[in-house]
């Protein structure tokens, strides 16, 4: 099976500040319609001010980069401001197990709940919810999203 030869050559690394532009260029080129769409227009200062390198974790695989995670632990829960996969390798099981990796963590540091927000319209609203997610609340053009360990 193709997927599991892939994740069985998935590293995860800490983030350092060479891996910015990767970061910036990826999520930019996957959620910038969705940005445009609802809040008018991609920012490059927003992003820049919302980039927390300390809670970022880049994925690889071959050495390549092909992915990140952004989560922060939050009072009583695990929050996941992102997770983002290239478009190449989308579909191989990689969120499912990125997804997994963040719910060991949470239950590492004994947090009951994880946490996050989606676009409506985002396909990955229905990840989510085939992972067991619910909607906590309805916000205009996102969900908020929780998962109880």
């Amino acid at each position: 099976m193709l997927e599991n030869s892939i994740l069985r050559k998935i590293k995860i690394k800490n983030c350092e500040e060479k891996d910015y532009s990767f970061v910036y260029r990826l999520t930019k080129r996957n959620m910038e319609g969705y940005v445009r769409k609802f809040w008018g227009g991609w920012n490059p200062a927003m992003f820049k001010k919302n980039f927390k390198i300390q809670n970022i974790k880049i994925i690889e695989y071959k050495k390549k980069k092909i992915g990140f995670y952004d989560i922060e632990r939050k009072d009583g829960y695990l929050y996941v401001h992102n997770v983002q996969i290239t478009i190449s390798f989308q579909g191989k099981g990689i969120g499912n197990y990125i997804m997994s990796l963040i719910e060991k963590k949470a239950s590492k540091l004994h947090l009951p709940e994880i946490k996050l927000s989606v676009f409506k319209s985002n396909p990955a609203k229905e990840f989510y919810l085939f992972l067991g997610y619910e909607i906590l609340e309805d916000k205009d053009h996102s969900v908020l999203m929780k998962k109880t360990l």
